[in-house]
């Protein structure tokens, strides 16, 4: 995955655990929780500046 790699040096470990269980396949994912709804849309882009 690539937004929890972005966030690995800001991050708390808690928050990383937390992102990869929301983000992952289990039943704690975005994906399988009954209880959210997502309505509309938004492209989100994410960016790192290169490093020399």
């Amino acid at each position: 995955m690539r937004v929890p790699s972005a966030l690995a040096d800001t991050a708390y470990p808690a928050d990383h655990a937390s992102l990869g269980l929301l983000l992952g396949g289990g039943p704690e994912s975005l994906e399988r929780r009954g209880d959210l709804v997502v309505r509309g849309h938004r492209t989100g882009w994410a960016a790192r500046k290169p490093q020399n």
